[in-house]
């Protein structure tokens, strides 16, 4: 990585994975952007979790593989070149129905104390098919 100069050019192949929510995340740039932005190439497991975030808007860029992306309830297909916008308190996930990509930005850079799990949810998923409870655990729930 080059931090002489204005820019920064890095191999994200050379960045190592992170276990999260949707399944394992390489994170760039949240310290050399001083916090106002992070980009994440995430590699989507079979269940993801249903998270949401207080302060993080996020972008998701599908690279490869499809499935349904499911925004507070409701359920979306997507496919490689769809660009969802997340704003913050909105229930999610993006479901695979086989192997996934994708890259997230997030504004301000990700913070995990800002990624909430609603730990009561009952989730049963597959690509086609959620089912959630409405047993949920947080206060923010009705935000």
């Amino acid at each position: 990585m080059n931090t002489l100069e204005k820019y920064i050019i890095t191999d994200i192949n050379m960045i190592p994975p992170v276990i999260c929510p949707c399944g394992s995340s390489k994170r760039l740039f949240a310290i050399e952007s001083e916090g106002t932005f992070s980009l994440h190439k995430v590699r989507i497991r079979k269940n993801p979790i249903i998270h949401y975030h207080c302060k993080n808007t996020e972008i998701y860029y599908i690279l490869n593989g499809k499935g349904n992306m499911e925004l507070d309830g409701k359920i979306f297909p997507v496919s490689p070149g769809n660009v969802i916008m997340i704003k913050p308190y909105c229930r999610h996930r993006i479901v695979p129905a086989g192997e996934m990509e994708i890259l997230n930005f997030c504004i301000p850079a990700f913070n995990g104390n800002d990624e909430f799990i609603d730990r009561k949810k009952e989730v049963n998923s597959t690509a086609g098919n959620s089912r959630i409870s409405k047993n949920q655990t947080n206060d923010e729930s009705q935000k």
